[in-house]
């Protein structure tokens, strides 16, 4: 009865300190976290001056505040484009590109998602995972294909990085600019060196 006692007690106590961790906020020194994961299929090697452009506009699923939204939408877009650029690819007009780009920005998902988000995100399976529940990270995707891959669920690379959002510390926006370059660069990195 004695170790039954002792089992139980170590059992309740390390329930309850696991609960304790698990309830603190995130501190400070962990925003500069970023997670990266991607994957591209085989024999997928750009050439510098390779052709791409837009699909679609950001896609933004998710409960963001209005401001990053907009923030978002102006400044990854361009972001995105001006890197890929600075990699050798060349932005034209949709209707003769080799390469489609697209791209979502997902934050908390407490809220349905409407059609058109469900859409392009289903054009090339940009997601691990959107159900309804929360995340402590907000994560940007991007993909790359080609016209006649869009819709087929296996784009040439795709890469998703995933960074806490700090929202609530109220930071600038050169600051929150900063993160976001850092993001898109983590991202960016996975990309197959150009020929």
């Amino acid at each position: 009865m004695n170790t039954i006692f002792k089992v139980t007690m170590i059992t309740i106590i390390s329930a309850f300190l696991l609960t304790g961790c698990l309830s603190q906020s995130l501190p400070e020194e962990r925003l500069p976290e970023y997670s990266v994961i991607s994957v591209q299929l085989p024999g997928f090697k750009p050439q510098r001056g390779d052709t791409v452009s837009w699909l679609n506009d950001l896609v933004i699923a998710g409960d963001l505040s209005a401001e990053i939204e907009d923030l978002a939408t102006v400044e990854i877009t361009a972001r995105v484009q001006q890197s890929l650029s600075d990699k050798g690819f060349t932005f034209i007009a949709p209707a003769n590109s080799r390469y489609v780009l697209l791209a979502a920005l997902i934050g908390n998902m407490s809220d349905e998602l409407l059609d058109e988000q469900k859409q392009l995100l289903d054009l090339a399976r940009m997601y691990p995972m959107l159900g309804g529940g929360a995340y402590e990270r907000d994560m940007l995707i991007l993909a790359l294909t080609t016209p006649e891959k869009v819709g087929d669920g296996n784009p040439l690379w795709k890469a998703a990085v995933e960074v806490y959002s700090a929202d609530e510390l109220n930071l600038s926006k050169a600051a929150k600019l900063e993160r976001l370059d850092a993001a898109i660069s983590q991202l960016l990195s996975t990309l197959p060196d150009m020929i």
